[in-house]
């Protein structure tokens, strides 16, 4: 899943014209909020980001939008 985050975070950062690079904030919010889960998932937005890393904040939440969504990423980033 931890993978999946990080290449749909690049795909997106790519269509608007930047990259993890230029990220300055991120919000992730987890459904399944355990540390067995949100851990890979730092673990992969950090490799790559830039150094010291962007600001980040983790929010467990009930549900998301729909049942099958465990995970949504909230990004900023200059372009």
């Amino acid at each position: 899943m931890a993978e999946q985050i990080v290449h749909n975070v690049e795909t997106a950062l790519a269509a608007a014209g930047t990259n993890r690079s230029r990220v300055v904030k991120e919000v992730i919010y987890i459904a399944d909020y355990r540390l067995e889960v949100v851990a890979p998932i730092i673990a992969a937005l950090r490799q790559g980001s830039t150094t010291p890393p962007p600001a980040q904040t983790i929010v467990g939440v009930a549900a998301l939008y729909a049942p099958e969504f465990l995970v949504e990423v909230d990004i900023v980033a200059a372009i």
